[in-house]
């Protein structure tokens, strides 16, 4: 991908360092908060969380696991040398990426933030292009006047940030902007990150994963000795003090992991008191189920898909749903907006996704023969009898031939 180096500048005349430039990409790699907020914050979450990259991840294989077809008014195929050649034009995207792998990039960029930038490279001496999804954190729209920033509005040019304090402007018709096919909506606001409304339960898990992970490795304070002080004066002795940083010492030396100290050592009366906390008793299980049915709901994935041990029958039906409710849908909007961008010309059909090919699918066309075959055995006494008319039987049929 080459840009034209005479519009790289740099902001303010100041390159920021290396450093800088990976705090403000990555932010606080240890934090359990994350900001769902902003472009920054979505990619921290997508960094740090597996269940969002496991959504982010079944999505972009379920829509580049599609394929397109054309096809009329009527749902039927269209197959002529017109629609070879556009298949062929939306087939190619640069030379590293074709239609698989140009939508996998770009569905992982638009449902992450929200919105999928496609940077339109003019191929010299040519009237073609190639198109390159670019990362959200690197690119910035720009408004000459912020009072008419809108979603609806578009903008008057786009900044590039090289990650070496360089910029790069690009303008208007130099990007094409894909809005994630999620069709809910803030305050009328489009393109709105499906991670916006997720803050708490991606928190909540980084969270029960950074202490599961401490009670696992390291374990809780595991109980109380008290050195057997029973009035004023003993607790006040200081033989106690010397002995207390004794027994931290033995504890610190022999019964710790990370050289953490296991045992609370305090005056009181000579006794040992047992302290638990086990992961269970804490409900971090339920806490964090709850958390991912949550994230996958935003993702448009069914609860099965989360389910440790789905049956054989419960998942094909989950991907069946997931297809027919989230992606095809979605899919579908997304394959007019390619088409749109390739500059393809308004034909007498129009592209779709096809997922006839899908294992499921094909178990769906063998019980719709079989419901057809049933019906026609149905009918067709009722036909030959006269006591129905052939339109009135195919009226009846339709259902079954749809």
């Amino acid at each position: 991908m080459a840009f034209n180096t005479s519009r790289i500048y740099t902001r303010d005349g100041m390159i920021p360092s290396q450093n800088d430039i990976l705090s403000a990409i990555y932010g606080n790699s240890n934090s359990t908060e994350v900001n769902t907020n902003t472009v920054h914050g979505q990619r921290d979450a997508l960094n740090k969380s597996s269940v969002v990259q496991a959504c982010v991840i079944t999505r972009c294989d379920a829509i580049s696991n599609l394929r397109i077809w054309a096809k009329d008014d009527d749902g039927r195929k269209i197959k002529n040398a017109t629609v070879k050649q556009d298949l062929k034009e939306l087939n190619y995207y640069n030379e590293y990426q074709d239609f698989r792998t140009f939508n996998n990039m770009l569905e992982a960029y638009a449902c992450v933030y929200g919105r999928g930038y496609v940077y339109k490279s003019k191929l010299i001496g040519l009237n073609k292009f190639d198109y390159y999804p670019i990362s959200n954190h690197l690119i910035q729209p720009k408004y000459f006047q912020s009072s008419n920033k809108f979603a609806e509005k578009e903008p008057d040019y786009y900044e590039i940030d090289l990650q070496t304090g360089a910029v790069l402007r690009l303008e208007r018709d130099e990007i094409y902007s894909f809005i994630d096919n999620d069709f809910f909506n803030h305050d009328g606001v489009r393109g709105l990150s499906r991670l916006y409304s997720l803050k708490e339960p991606i928190s909540t898990l980084l969270s029960i994963g950074q202490m599961s992970t401490q009670l696992i490795a390291d374990g809780g304070a595991r109980g109380i000795i008290s050195q057997g002080a029973r009035d004023v004066d003993m607790i006040t002795a200081p033989f106690l003090d010397d002995e207390q940083e004794e027994i931290h010492r033995a504890i610190k030396r022999y019964g710790g992991l990370r050289e953490q100290l296991k045992y609370i050592v305090m005056k009181g009366v000579a006794n040992y008191v047992p302290l638990t906390s086990k992961i269970i008793d804490m409900q971090l299980p339920e806490l964090a189920k709850e958390a991912t049915l949550q994230i996958g709901k935003r993702f448009g994935i069914p609860n099965a898909y989360f389910a440790l041990e789905p049956r054989f029958k419960a998942m094909p039906e989950a991907r069946k749903e997931f297809h027919t409710g989230t992606i095809i849908p979605e899919a579908t909007v997304r394959y007019k907006d390619i088409v749109k961008m390739k500059g393809i010309p308004a034909r007498d059909w129009e592209y779709y996704p096809d997922w006839s090919h899908l294992d499921f699918f094909q178990e769906a066309l063998k019980e719709s023969a079989i419901a057809l075959n049933q019906a026609l055995a149905a009918i067709t006494p009722a036909v030959t009898a006269g006591i129905v008319s052939k339109d009135e039987a195919r009226t009846f049929l339709e259902p079954y031939l749809e």
